[in-house]
């Protein structure tokens, strides 16, 4: 739902598609097949499965962040990289996501031990 949102907020009009992934070196994967933009979340990755479930949506919310600044880099001619624009477009990304989403906004108010 995050990265729906995130497309809608940001005016994104790439087609993608969401799934997961197994891989046990990734809690998230960016990529592009055939035009087609895909976000891959790891169901299974630790981070994911945190017993705190503020930590655990933290850590969904940095995740899907984190890949949807791929998106952005890559359309801007940055490439996958993580460099100064990468962190840069991960700052504006949460900003908008904290400004359009009022329950992340209270929910970040409230968690003290935030992984962001």
């Amino acid at each position: 739902q995050m990265l729906i949102e995130l497309m809608k907020i940001d005016r994104c009009s790439d087609k993608f598609q969401i799934g997961f992934t197994l891989s046990s070196e990734a809690q998230a994967i960016y990529k592009r097949e055939n035009g087609i933009v895909q976000f891959l979340i790891n169901p299974i990755n630790e981070k994911h499965n945190a017993e705190n479930p503020k930590e655990r949506y933290w850590n969904i919310f940095a995740a899907a962040s984190h890949e949807f600044c791929h998106l952005k880099t890559a359309n801007e001619g940055y490439g996958n990289s993580h460099g100064e624009r990468f962190s840069m477009i991960n700052a504006e990304i949460i900003a908008k996501a904290l400004t359009n989403f009022p329950s992340e906004r209270q929910m970040l108010i409230k968690c003290k031990d935030s992984v962001l």
